[in-house]
């Protein structure tokens, strides 16, 4: 209810009724509790049994406090962006590109993390992030999805690239972000190249997908921070391409 307010602060709800409709029955959950983070616990709990909760709503639930909500930032950003290319990315993608960009401020410092996205990881950023006070990682995490922006309008205006569907992978979104994260010049030829051979090579040799998402992405990620920054080249095989790789593109233009 709280997403349809008014200017004035009330409640709208002939659109929630137009919404949801008037006969809609809400299962309903109610804990009394004075402390937030046994709520947060009790919340998960729930959601655990029967259909699991999405990671992301874990993440963006644990993660608010008074000074930190990720998942308003998001919402409005997308609300006010609605015919930008962002419009269909997932919300995983933009906690994916903000844990990683914690992880690499954390282990400038002292190699603490072990660079990687899963909910274990996640859910000790989220307890950190709840022990901050004051808004700075509510702007990094506006800072992330600025830089999902720049990185949809490179693949547009590089690839032809207008949606995520398009890509091989949601991960080299997740990926090239980090680069448009950290480099806040214009592309010069070198990291042109750069990019363009991760981006092939990681595309033809699926780089992202089943056990190389987990073993690749904070490596890769840390990379496009050096490329960013320092303009270090990326380190990735060749890839050995055969006319078999193509036989099922061939099938699809015909189909077409």
């Amino acid at each position: 209810m709280e997403y349809y307010r008014g200017d004035r602060g009330e409640i709208k709800l002939k659109t929630l009724q137009n919404l949801i409709g008037k006969s809609y029955k809400f299962p309903v959950v109610v804990v009394s509790l004075g402390n937030y983070r046994q709520a947060i616990e009790v919340f998960e709990r729930i959601n655990q049994a029967g259909t699991k909760i999405a990671t992301e709503s874990i993440f963006l639930s644990e993660t608010w406090t008074q000074h930190t909500d990720f998942e308003k930032i998001l919402r409005n950003w997308k609300a006010d962006k609605a015919e930008a290319l962002t419009r269909d990315i997932d919300a995983i993608i933009f906690i994916h590109i903000f844990s990683l960009v914690y992880q690499l401020g954390k282990n400038t410092k002292k190699k603490q993390y072990p660079m990687e996205v899963s909910v274990k990881t996640l859910k000790r950023i989220a307890e950190e992030i709840r022990e901050h006070q004051g808004d700075k990682y509510s702007n990094v995490f506006t800072e992330c999805i600025k830089s999902v922006g720049r990185t949809m309008q490179y693949l547009k205006n590089q690839y032809g690239i207008v949606t995520v569907s398009e890509l091989p992978s949601q991960t080299l979104l997740t990926v090239l972000s980090i680069f448009f994260y950290y480099n806040s010049k214009p592309i010069d030829e070198r990291q042109k190249r750069e990019l363009n051979k991760w981006f092939w090579r990681s595309s033809l040799s699926s780089r992202y997908i089943g056990s190389g998402y987990n073993r690749n992405i904070g490596p890769d990620a840390a990379a496009m921070q050096r490329l960013a920054m320092h303009g270090t080249a990326i380190s990735i095989p060749k890839v050995e391409i055969y006319p078999s790789v193509f036989d099922h593109i061939e099938k699809i233009c015909e189909k077409s």
